[in-house]
C-alpha cells in the first residue's frame, strides 16, 4: 500500500484552522497512549511534550523557519499504525474498540503536508516482546510513501517513545504562536476529551514549549496542561431537535463555568464538538464579539455540544461539518439536519446562561419596530423569540424570512386545495367542506401577507412624516449648510415627489400625505413640461402650447416666476386634476391664492375638455387671516381654509368646471396624515409614536 502525498494534498483541502497541526499531533499522541494502556495497564503515566522552535532567519522561499515536534510515550509505530499511515481513509483505530480513542478519518496527516515541507518520525515500540525502532523521513519532493519507506531496526533504548517532527513551513503560511497561545487553544479545544481522559487513565500532564532563536541567543518558555487543573462540569443538558422533516436529533450540552482569573485570554464559548474536541465555534451566533470577553458574574461560560450526527458529519479537515447551513421547509429533500436548526434549538438554553441582568428585551423589540416595522404581533405570529445577542437587523431578517416561507407554503397549499375542489362534485358535502377549507386557508395567507407589507408601509410613512416635520422647521442638515443657497421650498417639494420628474420616470411618491385617494391617480408631473403628458391611449392631455401659455401668464405678474409650472400636478382618467403648491416657511400663503385659479383655468382650457374637476392645495406655514377672501371658510379646527366655486373663463364667463381649494398649514396636514397612519399602527399593534 502507498500513500499518494500529492494526490492527498490535491484532494483534501487545507484546514482553515491554523492550529490544526497541533490538534492532530496531540490527538494522535493521546490515541497512541490509549492503545498502549489497553495492552499494559501498568505502563507509565501519559507523557506528551509539544515543542515549537522559531529559528533565526527565513527560508529561501521567504517563509518562516519553524520546527514543530511532538514527543509521546504511546504504543508507537507498530505494523498496524504503519499500515494506517500509508492508507488513505484508514479505519484502523475504529476497529480497536478502545474507550476514549478518536474516530479515524485517516486524513489528518495530509494537513502536515499542507503546512510543512518535511516530516520525520522516530518511534520505539514493542513487537513480539522485542523493542524495535522505526523511522521515516519525507521531504518536499516525496511523491508517495509505502510501508517499505519505514526503516526498522533493533532499538538501543528500552524506553517506548515516538517523536514526530515537522519542519520548513510552506510558503505564504504563518505560524507565530506563543506557548501560552498553544496551551490556551489546546486546553479549550480538548477540554472535554481531557476530562474524559482523566477518568480513563488518571492524572496526566502535557508540556508545551516555545523556543525562539535569534543569533546565538535562545529563549525558551514551557507551560503545561495539568489534569489537576481541569474543571468539573457545571451542568449537562439533553436537548431534542425536531427537524423540518420531523426527525428527532439529540444534542448533549456540557457547561463549564470557569472563574475569569483562571482563563488566560478568556472568553465565552459555544462550540460544536466531535470526538470530544471542538470542531466549530458558534459563539458568534449568540453574542457580539465585543461581549465575548466580558465575564458574567465573574465567570466565563463554556458550552460544548455533542451529538451522534456531529460525529458522523465532521469534515475531513475537522474545521466544520458536512451539513447544510440552513434549510427551508419548502426545500427539504433529505433528512439532514441543518446547522441553523441546531443553533435554533440551543438558543433557549444558551441564552438562559449568557444573558446579563441589564439586557432590556423590550427596548430591543421597540427598536426593531421603529427601524424595520417588525411589530410584536409579527414576532408572535411567526413564533420568533428575541434574545440577548440579537440585533434589530437579524430579528427583521428572521421574521421576514419566516413570513416568506409561510407565504410560499400556504400558496402551494392553496393551489393544491383548489385542484382538489375542481375534482369534487358540487352536489356533495365534501365539495362544501373543501371550499370552506380553501377560504380559511386563503384568509390566513392574506393576513400574513398584509402584516408583512403593512409593517414596511408604516415604517416608511412614519419616517417620511418625521423628515417632513424637520424640513418644515428648516432643521434638516441640508437646510443648515453654511454658504449654501436657501432652498427650503425645493427640499419640501422633493419629499413629496422628485422635482422635474413624472410618474413615467419615477413610480415612488408620498402624495398620500395629502389624501390617500391621490395615491392611485394615473399620472403625476412635478415641475415638468405639461405638453409632454400622455394619456394611456397615447393621446396628449394638453395642447402643445400649454407651457408657453403658462410662461406668458406668469410673466405678466412676476418676472421671477415666468417659467413657473404647478409644483405638482396629478391627473386621472376620469377628468380630475390635483394642483399642489408649496410655499417655503415664512412665505405668506394668502398672497398666492390666485395661483390656484390661474393654473386651473389654463389646464382646463388647454385640455380640450378632458379636465373639469380640480382640487387645489396651497401649503405653507404663514397665514394672515385678515387677508383671506370672504368666500373661504375656516376648517372646524380653526387651522386653514377651504372653498369650492365654479371655474369660468374670465372674459366669456363660459364654465370650465369646478375648483375645490384648500389653504393648509404644514402642521395641519401632517397631523391628518399621522392620524390616518395611526389606524395602520393599531392594526399591527405598533407601539411607536
Amino acid at each position: 500500500m502507498t500513500l499518494d502525498i500529492r494526490g492527498g494534498i490535491k484532494n483534501t483541502k487545507i484546514s482553515q484552522n491554523s492550529f490544526t497541526v497541533f490538534e492532530e499531533l496531540l490527538s494522535n499522541s493521546i490515541d497512541s497512549y490509549l492503545i498502549r494502556k489497553n495492552s499494559d495497564e501498568y505502563c507509565p503515566k501519559l507523557d506528551i511534550h509539544i515543542k515549537i522552535e522559531y529559528l533565526d532567519g527565513l527560508l529561501r522561499d521567504g517563509s518562516q523557519s519553524v520546527r514543530l515536534t511532538c514527543t509521546d510515550n504511546g504504543a508507537g509505530f507498530g505494523d498496524g499504525p504503519v499500515k494506517a499511515f500509508v492508507t488513505k481513509d484508514s479505519t484502523y483505530k475504529d476497529s480497536l474498540s478502545i474507550t476514549g480513542i478518536g474516530k479515524c478519518k485517516g486524513t489528518g496527516r495530509i494537513q502536515f503536508f499542507h503546512y510543512f515541507n518535511h516530516l520525520k518520525i522516530d518511534s520505539t515500540f514493542i513487537v513480539n516482546g522485542s523493542i524495535k525502532h522505526r523511522s521515516l523521513i519525507i521531504s518536499e519532493n516525496t511523491k508517495e510513501v509505502s510501508e517499505q519507506d519505514f526503516k526498522i531496526a533493533d532499538s538501543a533504548s528500552s524506553e517506548l517513545q515516538t517523536v514526530v517532527s515537522l519542519a520548513e513551513l510552506k510558503p505564504k503560511l504563518k505560524l507565530d504562536f506563543s506557548s501560552q497561545d498553544i496551551r490556551d487553544y489546546l486546553f479549550l479545544t480538548f477540554l472535554q476529551r481531557f476530562i474524559f481522559l482523566k477518568k480513563v487513565i488518571g492524572d496526566f500532564k502535557i508540556d508545551i514549549t516555545e523556543v525562539r532563536t535569534q543569533g546565538e541567543e535562545q529563549v525558551e518558555n514551557t507551560l503545561s496542561i495539568d489534569s489537576k487543573d481541569l474543571p468539573e462540569p457545571t451542568d449537562e443538558q439533553q436537548i431534542v431537535v425536531l427537524t423540518s422533516n420531523e426527525t428527532r436529533i439529540l444534542l448533549k450540552v456540557t457547561r463549564y463555568s470557569i472563574p475569569a482569573n483562571e482563563l488566560s485570554k478568556g472568553q465565552h464559548e459555544v462550540a460544536l464538538c466531535a470526538n470530544y474536541t471542538i470542531v466549530m465555534s458558534i459563539i458568534k451566533d449568540f453574542i457580539k464579539k465585543a461581549d465575548r470577553t466580558s465575564p458574567l458574574y465573574g465567570n466565563f461560560e463554556l458550552l460544548f455540544v455533542e451529538s451522534e450526527v456531529l460525529e458522523t458529519t465532521v469534515n475531513v479537515q475537522r474545521d466544520g461539518f458536512d451539513l447544510p447551513l440552513n434549510k427551508s421547509p419548502v426545500e427539504s429533500f433529505n433528512d439532514d439536519i441543518s446547522l441553523e436548526e441546531i443553533i435554533e434549538a440551543l438558543k433557549d438554553y444558551v441564552y438562559s446562561i449568557l444573558t446579563p441582568k441589564d439586557f432590556d428585551k423590550e427596548e430591543l423589540i421597540t427598536a426593531t419596530q421603529e427601524k424595520f416595522g417588525i411589530t410584536r404581533g409579527m414576532l408572535n405570529t411567526m413564533n420568533i423569540k428575541v434574545h440577548y445577542g440579537d440585533t434589530e437587523g437579524n430579528i427583521a431578517k428572521r421574521v421576514l424570512r419566516r413570513f416568506q416561507e409561510e407565504i410560499v407554503n400556504e400558496t402551494s397549499n392553496l393551489v393544491d386545495l383548489k385542484q382538489e375542489v375542481l375534482k369534487l362534485d358540487p352536489r356533495s358535502q365534501d365539495f362544501r367542506d373543501k371550499v370552506q377549507e380553501l377560504s380559511w386557508e386563503y384568509t390566513s395567507s392574506i393576513k400574513k401577507m398584509d402584516m408583512a407589507n403593512l409593517s414596511q408601509l408604516v415604517v416608511r410613512r412614519a419616517t417620511i412624516l418625521e423628515i417632513l416635520k424637520l424640513a418644515v422647521k428648516s432643521s434638516l442638515n441640508c437646510q443648515n449648510e453654511s454658504g449654501v443657497r436657501n432652498e427650503n421650498e425645493r427640499v419640501i417639494h422633493n419629499i413629496f415627489f422628485p422635482m422635474g420628474k413624472d410618474s413615467n420616470e419615477f413610480q415612488d411618491h408620498d402624495i398620500w400625505i395629502l389624501n390617500e385617494e391621490y395615491h392611485y391617480f394615473s399620472h403625476i408631473a412635478s415641475d415638468k413640461s405639461l405638453a409632454s403628458i400622455t394619456l394611456p391611449n397615447s393621446e396628449k392631455l394638453f395642447d402643445s402650447d400649454i407651457d408657453a401659455s403658462l410662461e406668458k401668464l406668469f410673466a405678466q405678474n412676476n418676472e421671477e416666476h415666468k417659467l413657473k409650472r404647478p409644483d405638482i400636478a396629478i391627473f386621472n382618467e376620469e377628468g380630475a386634476a390635483i394642483i399642489i403648491e408649496f410655499k417655503a416657511p415664512g412665505v405668506p400663503i394668502q398672497e398666492h391664492l390666485n395661483d390656484l385659479t390661474q393654473y386651473a383655468r389654463l389646464l382646463a382650457a388647454k385640455s380640450k375638455g378632458k379636465l373639469r374637476k380640480f382640487y387645489g392645495y396651497i401649503i405653507g406655514d404663514t397665514i394672515d387671516p385678515s387677508r383671506i377672501p370672504g368666500n373661504y371658510t375656516p376648517f372646524p379646527s380653526g387651522l386653514g381654509y377651504f372653498t369650492s366655486s365654479p371655474l369660468t373663463d374670465p372674459v366669456s364667463r363660459i364654465p370650465y368646471g369646478e375648483l375645490y381649494s384648500e389653504v393648509l398649514l404644514y402642521s395641519q396636514f401632517i397631523d391628518k396624515a399621522e392620524n390616518r397612519l395611526k389606524v395602520y399602527k393599531e392594526k399591527l399593534n405598533f407601539d411607536i409614536n
